[in-house]
């Protein structure tokens, strides 16, 4: 399984009006549509910069697992080291659709 690499574009989209009240909504999109969240809630803006985020936070995780691979290569490791590089991966794999 892949997904839409990066860059995603967050942008304010159009005004929906229901009963009255005015729904700002936010799209996310690399080309393609990938999300749409209402922007007038805390916890939807919150849910949108995290999807707008999601590629860089995935790039990141990969390398600092492979970082951890090479320090505990050079220098040995402790379990505690060992379980969050295992988790690290795990997470990868997670997105990756392998688990």
């Amino acid at each position: 399984m892949t997904h839409t690499p990066e860059p995603w574009e967050m942008t304010c989209g159009y005004v929906h009006e229901v009963d009255g009240c005015h729904d700002l909504s936010v799209f996310i999109t690399a080309g393609r549509f990938i999300a749409e969240v209402a922007y007038n809630d805390p916890e939807q803006e919150a849910n949108a910069r995290l999807i707008h985020v999601a590629p860089k936070l995935l790039t990141m995780l990969k390398e600092a697992a492979a970082e951890l691979d090479a320090i505990m290569d050079q220098k040995g490791h402790t379990a505690q080291t060992r379980a969050i590089r295992d988790r690290a991966y795990a997470l990868i794999a997670k997105v990756k659709g392998e688990q």
